[in-house]
């Protein structure tokens, strides 16, 4: 932030470019992933109240299958009745909370996105345990929990309409995580409807005073949340884009 700390919202986007730049090839350093992995749990609350809503996930499409060696990924779906799941959400910084559903959605996004690259990694590299003095595969069960948990109380929160940025903060949770029910809520069903219905006769969406979110923000922000845009990192790029109302072929790799 402006003060030189590190934020979960700063964060966020940081580690959304450094996603998309693997998924196009680039090399991104496991230490930067392995300090996000320590990062992250300072920045949750430590308790919160049971939820006993759970995930309904997209279904995959048939693939062929191929052996792989990964850790255990949890998460709160259906049927799951016997996972406890507390409601804890992110922080803004360390002990400082701001605006809960934004930063929530911000730090589940991170923390999937890094337990998703870490759940490939079998050990750290080299001395990095004893560098930090920290246990590789308890850092990776408090991971997971940050997951499940941080889904809870967005199940137990359900918000995501009082700004445009929720919306899109909500989108990039859903996406990175392959959800298409928050308990009973269809996300992308409630975005699109109420997207739709704020849209104005020109094809803008009127600003709010929050965020900042004059009409231009307000419209970019309506459009990354319609199109999905989060899910270039998760699934494979549409053939074509929505130009000025009119279809062109670009380049798949083109966002």
């Amino acid at each position: 932030d402006d003060n030189g700390k590190p934020d979960v919202s700063n964060t966020q986007f940081a580690v959304l470019a450094l996603g998309m730049a693997e998924r196009r090839g680039e090399e991104v350093p496991d230490e930067v992933w392995l300090d996000l992995m320590r990062y992250l749990p300072l920045v949750q609350e430590d308790d919160g109240s049971t939820v006993k809503r759970r995930l309904t996930l997209e279904k995959k499409k048939r693939k062929k299958k191929t052996k792989r060696r990964g850790r255990k990924v949890t998460n709160p779906v259906v049927g799951t009745d016997d996972l406890e799941v507390f409601g804890r959400k992110f922080l803004y910084y360390p002990d400082f909370a701001s605006e809960d559903w934004n930063m929530t959605c911000a730090g589940l996004s991170t923390a999937s996105l890094t337990r998703a690259r870490l759940a490939r990694l079998k050990a750290p590299p080299g001395d990095w345990e004893k560098q930090h003095n920290v246990d590789f595969d308890a850092l990776w069960e408090t991971l997971d929990k940050a997951v499940v948990d941080a889904y809870g109380w967005i199940m137990g929160h359900w918000t995501p309409v009082k700004s445009y940025y929720g919306l899109y903060s909500l989108e990039k949770v859903a996406d990175i995580g392959r959800v298409k029910k928050f308990g009973h809520h269809d996300w992308y069903r409630e975005a699109s409807d109420f997207l739709l219905e704020e849209q104005q006769p020109d094809g803008r969406w009127g600003g709010t005073r929050a965020y900042h979110e004059e009409d231009r923000v307000a419209t970019a922000i309506a459009i990354l949340v319609l199109k999905r845009a989060t899910g270039h990192l998760t699934r494979e790029a549409p053939t074509g884009m929505v130009v000025t109302g009119e279809k062109h072929d670009h380049d798949p790799d083109w966002v």
